[in-house]
Parts: structure tokens; C-alpha cells; sequence
């Protein structure tokens, strides 16, 4: 795809999003990890968590928001993000397609997230130490690392972002 020619709009997704959701995380998740955990590994993972029905029961789930991109009716991103523990929001997913990374569709995803919960303070998430593409971006949108660890054999970095001060409408 390349460079969007059409406008992309960040939008809750619908149960009719979840086929084309699960089908982004798998590209994604193939085109990030393949090099770190092998191509079978990631295949076992997405399969697990990235299947239609896991992706469906999600999206009923209270207090989350499951965000896709939509440019001329192709998701071409995902986020997923909790409020189970607010005043700190976790983003436990924020996904864009490999051929439209870097023009802003992230970003997007993270103003959105802080948007649609005025009441938070901090974002968190984690990701693998070596995926060098999302930490790089993580750190240019003024996250800090704050932790490393070992989880069934991956380096993960416990990220935060301290949010400024808002007044709630």
C-alpha cells in the first residue's frame, strides 16, 4: 500500500472489524517477530491470541477500548488499551500495518487513547527489548523505560508516560 491516499479515521472497531484485525496482527506480528522467535513461534502465538474468537470476546470486555484505522474502509491499525486500572491506562496493543508505518498513525492511536479517558494520569505497556521499531517510537512519544525483564525467554521493557495535568469535562 505505501503512502495512504485516503484519509485514515481512528474508530472503535465493530465485530465486523475482527476478521481484518486478526488478519493485521498476524501480518505484524510476523513482519516484527519472525527474526526474534522464529516463524513457528510466532504462528503458536498468533493463533493464540490474535484468533477471530479471542479478538471477539475482547472487544465485549468492559472498560477497554479496541481502536482500529480505517482508511477507505482497510484497517491498516489497532490499538487495545484497559482502564481496568485507572488513573493508569495499559496499552497492551497498538499495531500498524509494516507498509504504512511512520506516517502518524500512531501517534493517532496514542491521542485517541488519552482522549477518550480524561481521567488518566499515565500510559504503560510493555514491549520486546528488541523489537527496535516500537521502543524507538515509544521513546520519541516521551515514554521511559522503566523496568527490564525475562518472560518465557524474552527481554521485556516495562514502559511508562506521564501525562500532564487535565481537567475532566
Amino acid at each position: 500500500m505505501g503512502a495512504l491516499k485516503e484519509p485514515v479515521l481512528i474508530r472503535a472497531a465493530v465485530p465486523e472489524d475482527v476478521a481484518a484485525v486478526s488478519s493485521l496482527l498476524i501480518e505484524t506480528w510476523h513482519d516484527t517477530y519472525d527474526s526474534l522467535l522464529g516463524r513457528d513461534k510466532v504462528d503458536e502465538i498468533t493463533q493464540l491470541w490474535h484468533a477471530p474468537a479471542v479478538l471477539q470476546q475482547q472487544l465485549k470486555q468492559p472498560r477497554i477500548s479496541f481502536l482500529v484505522a480505517d482508511s477507505a474502509g482497510q484497517i491498516v491499525g489497532h490499538a487495545f488499551a484497559s482502564a481496568w486500572n485507572l488513573p493508569a491506562l495499559e496499552i497492551a496493543r497498538l499495531y500498524v500495518r509494516p507498509d504504512v508505518q511512520r506516517q502518524g498513525i500512531g501517534n493517532r492511536f496514542l491521542d485517541a487513547l488519552i482522549a477518550l479517558y480524561p481521567g488518566a494520569n499515565k500510559l504503560s505497556l510493555s514491549v520486546e527489548k528488541f523489537n527496535f521499531r516500537a521502543v524507538a517510537f515509544y521513546l520519541s512519544q516521551g515514554f521511559v523505560i522503566l523496568e527490564e525483564a525475562v518472560e518465557d525467554g524474552s527481554v521485556i521493557l516495562f514502559m511508562e508516560k506521564t501525562l500532564p495535568q487535565r481537567e475532566a469535562p
